[in-house]
């Protein structure tokens, strides 16, 4: 079966070896009319066809957007070097700069078969960390998925592990989702604790609130909508989640912080601790996502630098956590 567009109608030929058959796929119209329907059109998409194929052939390619650097800068670096060579030697520069680009490519192959180990070696972690939840916790239902926009296997595990030992009382999530749910089984299974949990999008948190719902777990979670605002951080301007939502929460014993997005501003998850500190309890506990990117790295060593009575432990998970406690007291 091919498939055309022309002129707003998709048209689909179905060959065997007897016969032709034109239909229109919008109209439910089907008849038999080789010459007439036919050969003008495969005529004038002959020549095209090649191009087509090219064209889809590259769209399935499983390049994505972080992987330009890997095809542009080897490219870019070896015509740099290559065009002025070419033009002052000749051929006689030409075993060197295969050579080169030979090397580029060798280079560039070692760094994907390193990096897909890396890669193996964080999906074999949260495949563990998985298949550990499910054997400690009763799920009523399947989880909403975790997946590389939401919290991995490895951080709810943590977020377990750490409630089991410290057994908060007033748990808060900036940044709803599947780990809210979890949270509201975690509460439960551990018989105790509250888990507020904010979400700067109100879509988003009517989603939580529903999957919350159907998990039976809406008397462990509290899910608010608090909206971006501007707000003063240490005499800078942030945009950070609405304080109001934050009016009736005086104390705090596990903060998880895993939002805003860091795309809303330059270390978007830098306000947390400075605006949140004076409700922290003495024996609080902070978990922070994606502690390996670069932004979140300087904004731990900013807290620490500005309190220094917290101490860090980094966790080398696919997306990186960091935990901060306070020190043990001299």
């Amino acid at each position: 079966m091919i498939y055309h567009i022309l002129n707003g109608y998709t048209c689909c030929f179905y060959k065997d070896s007897s016969n032709l058959i034109f239909g229109d796929s919008i109209s439910g119209k089907y008849g038999f009319d080789k010459d007439l329907y036919l050969q003008p059109f495969y005529n004038h998409w002959r020549h095209k066809s090649y191009i087509f194929n090219m064209i889809k052939l590259f769209n399935e390619l499983l390049i994505k957007y972080a992987d330009h650097r890997l095809l542009f800068v080897p490219v870019t670096i070896f015509l740099i070097i290559s065009l002025p060579l070419w033009f002052f030697a000749g051929s006689v520069v030409t075993p060197i700069l295969l050579g080169f680009l030979l090397l580029i490519v060798i280079t560039v192959q070692i760094h994907l078969y390193r990096k897909t180990c890396i890669d193996m070696d964080h999906q074999q972690r949260n495949i563990q960390a998985l298949v550990d939840l499910h054997t400690r916790i009763d799920f009523r239902l399947p989880l909403p998925s975790l997946d590389n926009w939401t919290a991995s296997p490895e951080l709810i595990t943590r977020i377990f592990y750490l409630m089991k030992l410290h057994q908060p009382g007033v748990i808060v999530e900036l940044g709803s989702g599947a780990s809210s749910v979890c949270g509201g089984y975690f509460c439960e299974h551990l018989g105790g604790g509250k888990l507020i949990t904010l979400d700067h999008d109100n879509n988003y948190a009517g989603l939580t609130r529903k999957n919350l719902n159907n998990h039976s777990l809406d008397s462990y979670v509290d899910v608010r909508h608090a909206p971006l605002m501007e707000c003063d951080v240490n005499g800078s301007t942030h945009t950070w989640y609405d304080l109001k939502a934050f009016d009736d929460i005086h104390t705090i014993d596990m903060l998880i912080i895993d939002g805003p997005p860091h795309k809303t501003q330059l270390h978007a998850r830098f306000p947390a601790l400075p605006l949140l500190f004076s409700k922290l309890s003495k024996h609080a506990v902070i978990i922070l996502d994606d502690a390996s990117r670069e932004q979140e790295t300087e904004i731990v060593r900013r807290w620490i630098t500005q309190y220094p009575e917290f101490e860090t432990e980094f966790i080398p998970s696919d997306k990186g956590l960091c935990i901060l406690t306070r020190k043990p007291e001299a």
